[in-house]
């Protein structure tokens, strides 16, 4: 393991751990987060199964600690190409359960909406699943309250 950089100091790198974790959801039906990967039919590549060593030398070492590994794909496979260190922020964003939402041509999911137009998340999801398309979903005129007090609207960016 240490010809292959897998100990610091007589102890396992995180990366270690992390494969050892990506295998466990994917093949082990004991395990708690089974159902969201290897019960989907998310697997790990035959290069990765038994070769750490491949496995960091695809992905590389985490870039700090507050990234973890992600697929870019949430449906494909943990496999070269399909795998990235990513923070807790850039994954909520590639989650299955988004919703993606487009106006004037552009798509982001609710939250990034909310961010930007300062219109509640859960506001923007009630009309857009209540079949609200477009820009309607972000007019100003139909949100109530004084949450946008000082926000700038979506398409105008002049203030709210």
């Amino acid at each position: 393991m240490e010809k292959h950089g897998a100990t610091v100091g007589g102890k396992r790198i995180p990366e270690y751990y992390i494969w050892v974790s990506m295998k466990q959801r994917c093949n082990n039906p004991t395990d708690r987060k089974y159902k969201n990967y290897g019960g989907r039919g998310i697997k790990v590549c035959p290069e990765w199964q038994s070769n750490f060593a491949r496995f960091l030398k695809d992905v590389g070492y985490r870039p700090t600690d507050q990234h973890s590994l992600e697929r870019i794909d949430n449906d494909g496979n943990y496999e070269p190409g399909n795998v990235k260190w990513a923070t807790k922020y850039e994954q909520v964003r590639n989650s299955r359960h988004n919703v993606f939402i487009t106006v004037n041509g552009r798509t982001q999911c609710a939250m990034d909406l909310s961010t930007e137009t300062g219109i509640n998340r859960r506001t923007i999801l009630y009309r857009y699943r209540s079949g609200w398309t477009g820009e309607r979903i972000l007019d100003p005129s139909n949100c109530q309250g004084k949450h946008l007090k000082g926000k700038r609207s979506w398409n105008s960016k002049k203030r709210i």
